[in-house]
């Protein structure tokens, strides 16, 4: 029977190259050979997703594969760190939980060349700010990361800067922050909206957090779900807005919440014109604007009970009948 060492290096590589990071990393703990060999060659791990919770003196990572999902958590444990990893547990002796995550971190990403899906990473409010600045710069130091969603826990606001400024620009499309703390306001963006990762990115959401900052850092995005302070108190927000779902040929959907309720009809009226007003009541305001786009017409509804409005795109045939299409451009 071949053995692995003797098998030709095609199927050798074919083998690593469709392996999961289990398969991977397991083999090379078998011996020396194989180890060096797999270092050498360097196979494609192709994680779709890495999810990783950064909690009060643990830190647990997901590697998510089309094969398998991998979890390793690492603790705290006496003078050293516990490992779980499925029904598996080691205690390592005289290092540094955190040393140990970013050990094998660093390594099983060297294995990864293709852009991630998503990277996921939470930041939970019982950690501590020391850890929080510790893992911070180990992950400056880790490299770029590449990936098409960031899915970020915000535990301060002061890490934002530094998660986004490390993740390759080409590559991130969408961006979603959520807070730890309920309505966590801390997040400053006079640097975040120069950074082209900001710039070159699709879509924007949160939850669990009003942002404040002017209209005008978001409107390249062509899809908007998140909760906006002042954007009453300062209605010019609102024609930045509509603005740019008029006139970009990306806009897709604006969903925006707020909370300074008083007055906001009045002001929309100010902002907007007169709004069509539906027979089954007044709780949905509507307007209708000739876009850029001959065939579509954007349409902005108010909820009043739920706190949102939209901004979306219709079919001109879609217009209700005695509605006013205004034109503004």
């Amino acid at each position: 029977m071949v053995s692995l060492l003797d098998m030709p290096d095609v199927p050798m590589n074919s083998i690593l190259d469709h392996g999961g990071p289990s398969v991977i990393f397991s083999l090379r703990k078998v011996c020396k050979n194989l180890r060096d060999y797999i270092d050498e060659t360097m196979p494609e791990l192709h994680l779709d997703a890495i999810n990783i919770c950064l909690e009060y003196k643990k830190i647990t990572i997901t590697w998510s594969h089309y094969l398998e999902n991998v979890q390793i958590s690492y603790k705290l444990h006496g003078n050293g760190y516990k490992t779980v990893f499925g029904e598996n547990e080691i205690t390592i002796e005289n290092v540094d939980y955190m040393e140990g995550f970013w050990n094998d971190y660093s390594l099983i990403m060297k294995y990864q060349k293709s852009s991630l899906k998503r990277f996921h990473l939470h930041l939970s409010n019982s950690t501590d700010v020391e850890d929080v600045s510790k893992f911070l710069e180990q992950y400056q130091n880790s490299g770029t990361i590449k990936t098409q969603y960031l899915d970020l826990g915000i535990y301060h606001g002061d890490e934002v800067l530094v998660i986004l400024q490390h993740l390759n620009a080409n590559c991130l499309k969408n961006i979603r922050f959520f807070s730890a703390s309920y309505y966590d306001k801390n997040i400053d963006f006079t640097e975040i909206v120069k950074l082209d990762q900001w710039k070159n990115a699709n879509e924007f959401s949160s939850r669990n957090l009003s942002i404040d900052a002017s209209m005008k850092h978001f409107t390249h995005f062509s899809k908007i779900n998140a909760e906006f302070q002042h954007i009453y108190s300062e209605p010019g927000n609102l024609n930045v807005l509509k603005e740019a779902a008029i006139r970009s040929p990306n806009f897709e959907k604006y969903i925006i919440e707020y909370h300074d309720s008083f007055n906001v009809r009045q002001t929309l009226s100010e902002v907007f014109g007169n709004p069509f007003t539906y027979s089954i009541g007044q709780n949905k305001w509507s307007w209708f604007f000739n876009t850029c786009r001959e065939e579509k017409i954007l349409k902005i509804d108010n909820f009043l009970m739920f706190d949102i409005i939209n901004f979306s795109l219709i079919d001109r045939s879609m217009v209700p009948n005695g509605a006013e299409v205004k034109n503004v451009l």
